[in-house]
């Protein structure tokens, strides 16, 4: 960075303040005070030996911060892509840009980089609100940003909107800036931003699209070598195949990942084989083979406890019949899981009153309460598959207890909600 592109008013102004120094103190036998005022807004650029004094009365060695300047945005582009490649921790020393990030105040381009790598690595650490907070501060001047900060902006917000499951935000990003796909941005960091959109795409049903991007990112993530992002593209692709129906296709990207977690020392971890035989169950239970659903499930048991594997075997036992296997596992959901994200608590707490009729009297105070707060939650969060097996399940319910109006009407729902998947009107 150059000297003329850096702005000391901002730095001097707030070094002063933390400091505890007034104008006067600063300013004395340099210049005036109106002077320093008119600086530290931005008003006048001071000479260069005007701005030695004024950062020498503040402890500041003029020529070592010019030095250093130049290294604040390598050091910046390093820390965003040890985040982005998921190789390397990030050190104490690396955090020290962030805490110091009054230092960029002179640049306003360097600033902003500097809060969107910060909300890059709050999300890595879930901090989700804090990371939602910089990038609502943001996006009202996004408009203003250089096509390099642009893009970085695209990549992290993206992928905050995906984990705190805003996928509308998302969209509407991804629609508005589809002509700046590839600005400013090296090869791995396109990828993994055609990543984002292909998760994006996936979770809002548009799985055609969702594979063309997901494609395209692990075109660069296999020649590369980074099996750990083939990892995920592949599970991504087996995801969205087997929404569409095409299970034989989805097992191979299973197989593909099988391959790479018993090839790189890495990736065979017990989490990983989790994720591949819980996937491989849901694609074996959406074909409507429930024992070999049942049997992968439990596979995935075996190498992580997650109560998601639980409610997918009593799930899955319940529509076989077998009535004593889905009380027994969600026995064992009660006594193993202490807590469970709302939407398997949700699930857990209709099978605990159909099968064992015990009301969960902290979610719902009747039977109809469970029903429409269910509903209304897999609905809103576009858990369709959910929703059209739920919907039929308390359709049963009612028919059984001869609410025949009530059973119908939600059968017939069940119908539209499939009929509208299928048109992709939803």
């Amino acid at each position: 960075m150059k000297k003329k592109d850096y702005k000391f008013g901002p730095l001097i102004k707030i070094t002063r303040r933390r400091l505890g120094f007034t104008q006067e103190e600063i300013c004395d036998g340099i210049c005036t005070s109106s002077y320093l005022s008119r600086i530290e807004n931005g008003h006048v650029i001071p000479s260069e030996e005007t701005c030695k004094l004024i950062l020498e009365r503040l402890n500041l060695d003029y020529d070592k911060f010019i030095e250093n300047l130049s290294d604040l945005d390598n050091n910046l582009e390093t820390i965003y892509l040890k985040l982005l490649s998921e190789k390397e921790d990030i050190k104490d020393y690396d955090l020290k840009i962030f805490k110091n990030s009054y230092l960029y105040l002179g640049n306003n381009e360097l600033y902003i980089k500097s809060r969107l790598i910060n909300c890059k690595y709050l999300l890595s650490f879930k901090k989700y609100l804090e990371a939602e907070e910089i990038i609502n501060q943001l996006c009202v001047i996004y408009n203003s940003f250089s096509n390099r900060n642009k893009f970085i902006y695209l990549n992290v917000a993206i992928s905050l909107y995906y984990l705190t499951n805003q996928t509308n935000k998302a969209l509407n990003l991804i629609i508005n800036n589809e002509n700046n796909f590839n600005i400013q941005g090296s090869d791995f960091e396109i990828a993994c931003f055609r990543f984002n959109v292909a998760l994006i795409l996936c979770k809002e049903y548009r799985h055609l699209d969702s594979i063309d991007y997901c494609q395209n990112a692990l075109k660069y993530f296999k020649t590369m070598y980074l099996p750990n992002f083939s990892f995920k593209c592949h599970i991504l692709l087996a995801i969205a195949k087997n929404n569409l129906a095409q299970y034989n296709l989805a097992r191979t990207h299973f197989d593909i990942c099988l391959n790479i977690l018993e090839n790189s020392e890495k990736m065979n971890r017990p989490e990983y084989y989790n994720i591949v035989y819980s996937n491989l169950g849901c694609c074996f239970e959406r074909e409507g083979n429930l024992e070999e659903a049942i049997y992968n499930y439990k596979l995935a048991l075996n190498y992580k406890e997650e109560g998601s594997d639980y409610i997918n075997i009593i799930r899955c036992t319940y529509k076989k019949g077998d009535l004593r296997a889905a009380i027994e596992y969600l026995n064992n959901v009660n006594n193993i899981v202490e807590e469970l994200p709302l939407k398997l608590q949700y699930q857990r707490d209709i099978f605990s009153f159909i099968l064992l009729r015990q009301l969960n009297s902290k979610v719902a105070n009747s039977f109809r309460d469970l029903e429409e707060k269910c509903l209304k939650y897999f609905k809103k969060n576009k858990l369709y598959n959910l929703l059209i097996f739920y919907t039929k399940l308390f359709a049963e319910f009612y028919k059984n207890n001869k609410f025949y109006k009530k059973s119908s009407e939600l059968y017939e729902y069940a119908l539209e909600t499939s009929e509208s998947i299928r048109k992709g009107t939803n």
